[in-house]
């Protein structure tokens, strides 16, 4: 893992990568839970560059990370989503740049809202696979999203209102696109492996072999047919 600093028309962050032995590989941008860039978030991203990615992990907190849920709801507050979408575009076009021909984008919690804030914002990415988390409104245009979706959600959330989920991933469907939902008996960040109280093996294992193949299927048969 190495250190590298995105760039965008105003502004800059730092983002750790991973860099694919094969630089023609499909890339990722993996963006991290409510705490910031946190072990858990980056041993994710160790797990996806092992299945073959080249990944960058995006920090939209300049550097903050916390275990303390009140600090961390102050963080989120204070994000500015559209600030955050251009992070995730810079990256997305990094790994463009450095060679993959491909992109998508994965988040859990606050990256799962924002990554699909970036399947309406950001061109240089075309698959998009967020974990329980869902943007306000005014940040998203389902009639435009820019790739095929895969959503992972809990029936149990206390967080996230699967009634506004639902409604739209049946949006974007309706409008064209696809938003493929699977919505497990867990609760909210049940891909935690890390904090007990949360994490739900089933529904973790089920859910990353859907991610794998979802990504295997649009990024790297999409790179082939290029």
């Amino acid at each position: 893992m190495s250190v590298m600093t995105l760039q965008w028309d105003d502004g800059s962050a730092e983002s750790a990568w991973w860099p694919a032995s094969d630089m023609s590989a499909p890339g990722l941008v993996v963006v991290h839970e409510w705490w910031g860039l946190s072990d858990s978030i980056r041993a994710v991203s160790e797990r996806f560059h092992a299945a073959g990615f080249s990944v960058l992990a995006v920090d939209l907190y300049a550097g903050e990370v916390t275990d303390d849920a009140n600090v961390a709801l102050q963080l989120a507050s204070k994000m500015n989503t559209l600030t955050s979408v251009k992070i995730i575009e810079a990256a997305a076009a990094e790994l463009r740049k450095q060679g993959s021909r491909a992109v998508g984008v994965t988040g859990f919690c606050l990256g799962g809202a924002m990554t699909l804030a970036a399947a309406c914002h950001c061109p240089s990415a075309s698959a998009f696979v967020p974990f329980y988390g869902l943007p306000l409104s005014k940040y998203v245009d389902w009639s435009k999203t820019l790739g095929p979706i895969l959503g992972h959600y809990a029936e149990h959330d206390r967080i996230v209102d699967l009634n506004r989920v639902r409604a739209a991933a049946e949006t974007v469907n309706a409008s064209g696109g696809n938003f493929e939902l699977h919505v497990y008996d867990a609760n909210h960040a049940f891909m935690r492996a890390d904090d007990a109280a949360v994490f739900n093996v089933d529904a973790a294992t089920l859910a990353w072999e859907r991610t794998v193949s979802f990504l295997r299927r649009q990024l790297f048969e999409g790179r082939l047919s290029q």
